[in-house]
């Protein structure tokens, strides 16, 4: 997360290495990859099950959750999150163990609440006690913990967590974290009237030197503050620069031409509004059909996976009997 630059050149240099796969796995999906991800996942997961790599099978596992999390598949997501976690425990590996307290949360956040709450406060208290190397991971959990509050009308809390969280992000340089904090704290202070105020902090942000996909996510989110509470017109500039990243993250396509058409239609110009919600739409469809496409791959390595657990335990029946 601090250097996705750096990760890329080790991918490389290890390109032979089931360990490589899955750092390029996770590099593919924080660029929005997510059927490319899902392939490198695949052809890993079942060499690491055989040789029982258990720490780095509850890593190809997270990835393989969080890409299906992004494709709506809450459930199937859930299943490997939960496999995470009793994998990560017998390895004792406790970032692995923190990430899959955190990603359940995730997924009880909106509908349950408190038990969300207990599962990011169990990520945030194996991320310290493990140790400062944790700090992305307190972050993330600090985060999560104050979206669940400010549900829950704990607004004090709520921000003094995001306070806690923006710390330890920024400590261990986990830049999309960092921005992802650094967006929701515009908002709020959107949403409470403080426009200008929420506009200086993307621009202070902005300002600092950080890897290219964090900084087209804050300029977006700065395009959507603008587009919802700002100057309409700066919005569809925002907009503009990303261009080039709008059409290579299909999942963020529809988000982009959504607020584009709301800062259209702020601004009077509805017949473009009309004609970019279209292309919203042919958007959503086109993802749809990439959802579907990493549903089947999700299919296939499920497949393959039990054929090989089938094959290994007909090996030891052979070695047994023999």
């Amino acid at each position: 997360m601090s250097d996705p630059d750096a990760s890329w050149a080790f991918v490389h240099l290890h390109a032979g290495r089931s360990q490589a796969a899955v750092l390029r796995a996770y590099l593919r999906w924080r660029e929005g990859r997510h059927m490319e991800a899902m392939e490198d996942v695949s052809t890993v997961e079942s060499w690491l099950r055989a040789e029982r790599h258990w720490g780095w099978l509850a890593r190809a596992l997270n990835l393989k959750g969080a890409v299906l999390l992004d494709m709506g598949q809450s459930l199937q997501a859930l299943t490997l999150f939960q496999e995470q976690l009793t994998l990560a425990q017998q390895a004792g590996d406790a970032e692995m163990i923190a990430l899959a307290h955190n990603d359940i949360g995730v997924q009880l956040v909106w509908d349950d609440p408190e038990r969300a709450r207990l599962r990011f406060q169990m990520a945030f208290e194996v991320a310290r006690d493990a140790g400062p190397e944790h700090q992305a991971t307190m972050g993330l959990a600090a985060f999560n913990l104050s979206v669940v509050e400010k549900e829950l009308g704990q607004m004090d809390l709520s921000a003094r967590l995001l306070e806690v969280a923006e710390d330890h992000v920024s400590a261990a340089r986990a830049w999309p974290y960092w921005a992802g904090v650094v967006s929701q704290r515009a908002l709020r202070l959107a949403e409470a009237g403080e426009i200008d105020l929420a506009r200086r902090h993307f621009e202070a942000a902005l300002a600092r030197t950080l890897p290219v996909e964090s900084r087209r996510f804050l300029t977006f989110h700065l395009a959507k503050l603008e587009a919802q509470y700002g100057a309409p017109s700066a919005a569809l500039t925002g907009l503009a620069e990303l261009q080039s990243w709008s059409t290579t993250r299909v999942d963020m396509l529809d988000d982009v031409l959504q607020v584009q058409a709301a800062a259209q239609a702020r601004l009077g110009d509805y017949h473009s509004a009309y004609h970019t919600l279209l292309n919203m739409v042919q958007a959503i469809q086109i993802r749809h059909d990439e959802e579907l496409s990493v549903q089947l791959k999700v299919v296939e390595a499920v497949h393959r996976t039990e054929e090989t657990r089938r094959n290994a335990e007909a090996l030891l029946h052979r070695q047994g009997a023999g």
